[in-house]
């Protein structure tokens, strides 16, 4: 997957002010065209630049499982989930996914990273899920 961290995320990151692996963590689907600005520091922003999946049947999904690894054959840490499942999504083509700390509203909740790479698969009323194999996110 390709990544973009967002920086007030690299920032609470370097004030250790996030708990990876305890905090409310969740994860939406964007379709279309997305439109990614490293400097965006809510998830409203996000958001208002971009279009969230509307499929009658699709919701936010809270991530499992969150673990963080120090990873010294790498030369990093990585910070991962379980598979992420989106329930049966029949009309949209999902094409980027945001990953966010979920605060109270979209206004105040922060973006983590979106990924960009490897959707595109249509959604067939099957349910719709997001493997995480290579960690969510590696810090380096």
């Amino acid at each position: 997957m390709a990544e973009t961290v967002y920086n007030v995320y690299k920032k609470l990151l370097a004030d250790g002010d996030e708990d990876w692996p305890n905090a409310d963590y969740r994860a939406a689907l964007l379709v279309g065209s997305v439109t990614i600005d490293p400097d965006d520091a809510t998830v409203a922003a996000v958001i208002a630049a971009n279009t969230e999946a509307s499929d009658g049947s699709y919701a936010r999904q809270a991530l499992g499982t969150q673990t963080n690894t120090q990873n010294d054959t790498d030369d990093r840490a990585d910070l991962d989930a379980a598979t992420i499942d989106f329930g049966a999504l029949d009309n949209e083509t999902p094409t980027a996914m945001l990953i966010f700390r979920q605060v109270t509203t979209d206004s105040d909740s922060i973006p983590v990273a979106v990924y960009d790479s490897n959707f595109g698969a249509a959604a067939n009323g099957a349910g719709y899920t997001v493997t995480t194999p290579n960690d969510l996110l590696r810090i380096s």
